[in-house]
């Protein structure tokens, strides 16, 4: 995974380079600053995202198109590498847990509809499909990591107030779910891509 990494990073920076100097935001959050600060932090996977969305809105050649285009397709090998890696060393009981925080965020009380595709990036439709299929999954199926992540990151970082909810969805701790959280993150190569939601917060839910 190493080396899908170390070729996401170079086909990242030669398209930034090749960036026209004038890019119209595709929304008013999406500043040309703010890709220049995920590209000087290095953080590739949200690099990616701004140019394949700016992409629809500007005349890239075709040059750039090509590394965009190629970082999708190994940022896809990547998380099916990855989801390989959960599927095969997750203990039963870890996909287990796992499985009750999906079914916490699909069913369960803590992210209301209007809001939850803005929180996940899917609609709650597709969380249920997740939630329902764990752990018989294909690794090829690139949306679980994102929905299990996004699952368990939101259930420590959104401020959802039902914190009395959770043992009626979860039969473990938010310490020891925080553990397997780290696990499957470190094994999908998102240990460094991102912040948890808080990593004190399972503190304030008397774990």
């Amino acid at each position: 995974m190493e080396e899908i990494k170390q070729e996401i990073q170079k086909h990242l920076e030669t398209a930034y380079a090749l960036l026209p100097p004038e890019l119209e935001p595709y929304s008013p959050y999406a500043k040309r600053e703010n890709l220049e600060q995920k590209y000087e932090n290095k953080e590739w996977r949200q690099v990616f995202y701004y140019l394949q969305n700016y992409s629809s809105k500007n005349e890239f050649s075709t040059e750039l198109l090509h590394h965009v285009e190629s970082t999708e397709k190994l940022f896809n090998l990547y998380d099916c590498l990855g989801m390989k890696a959960v599927l095969e060393q997750l203990t039963s009981d870890e996909k287990r847990i796992i499985g009750e925080c999906l079914c916490a965020a699909a069913f369960g009380p803590f992210f209301p509809d209007w809001e939850f595709y803005a929180l996940f990036g899917v609609d709650r439709d597709e969380a249920v499909r997740v939630a329902e299929s764990w752990p018989n999954i294909e690794a090829t199926d690139i949306s679980v990591g994102y929905v299990i992540n996004d699952s368990i990151n939101n259930l420590f970082g959104y401020p959802h107030r039902k914190q009395d909810e959770w043992k009626n969805y979860i039969s473990v701790s938010p310490k020891q779910v925080y553990d397997i959280y780290n696990k499957f993150r470190e094994l999908t190569g998102r240990k460094n891509n991102q912040q948890t939601g808080s990593a004190e917060y399972f503190h304030n839910m008397g774990a």
